[in-house]
């Protein structure tokens, strides 16, 4: 009877779920075969000293060598973790929210999710900031769908439950110097503060030069350039605002 392989391998001691796994041993002078077992299950017989394996589950291979009067001892075993993408985070708690004007951050925090080494945040769609090893972040204030992943070597998780953010700026023209270049197309305003703008513009979901063109009458017949101060005067209504 063949004696024990003496050096059984993989080729990596983790894999992500599908990802194969080579397993090798020494060669038994006298050994016709060899029988791979993993978890005790056997899953090769024959004359090769090597098999690539799809293990989904993390697992033990062991190995014992055959011939015409029978198979020897198992060899000792050697493990393979197997890792799969995380899970979706839960918890996803976004504050303060509503946030009061002036505001310059959020302070976004989730459930952690076993197994994940990283996270991603997101708004409305799109990656905010870098990754992340985990919460709390703080982000900067910004109205909008809020949402955060879990990610791995193996990949990422689906986006979470997204938690809508308002901020009390809708509600009122914010007070602010803002220089407008006709020409250059820049402004020095927030992102809520042009969302309110946008209110007594023209309405097209988000605040363009056409709606300071409108509130300020800059264009063709006027100024370039003009400096002006917005200041808040309540609750914004749809009744126009003068220049």
């Amino acid at each position: 009877v063949p004696s024990v392989p003496g050096v059984l391998s993989v080729s990596e001691d983790t894999v992500c779920v599908g990802e194969g796994v080579v397993v090798s041993w020494s060669e038994v002078s006298v050994a016709t075969s060899y029988r791979l077992y993993r978890d005790g299950e056997e899953i090769y017989a024959g004359g090769l000293t090597s098999y690539e394996d799809e293990p989904w589950s993390s697992c033990t291979y062991t190995v014992s060598a055959c011939n015409e009067c029978g198979c020897g001892g198992v060899s000792d075993g050697r493990s393979v973790e197997v890792m799969d993408v995380p899970g979706v985070p839960g918890g996803l708690v976004v504050n303060p929210n509503p946030y009061p004007c002036g505001s310059e951050g959020l302070e976004l925090s989730w459930d952690e999710v076993i197994g994940a080494t990283r996270y991603q945040v997101y708004l409305d769609g799109e990656v905010v900031g870098d990754e992340v090893e985990g919460p709390p972040v703080v982000v900067e204030a910004r109205v909008g769908l809020y949402a955060v992943r879990a990610g791995n070597e193996c990949g990422w998780s689906e986006l979470s439950d997204a938690v809508e953010v308002t901020s009390d700026c809708q509600n009122q023209l914010p007070a602010v110097n803002v220089v407008v270049d006709y020409f250059l197309g820049r402004t020095e305003l927030r992102s809520e503060e042009k969302a309110a703008i946008d209110v007594f513009g023209n309405m097209n979901g988000d605040c363009d030069l056409g709606d300071l063109r409108i509130l300020l009458g800059i264009g063709p017949g006027g100024p370039d350039t003009l400096t002006v101060t917005l200041r808040p005067k309540g609750p914004v209504r749809n009744t126009g605002l003068r220049k």
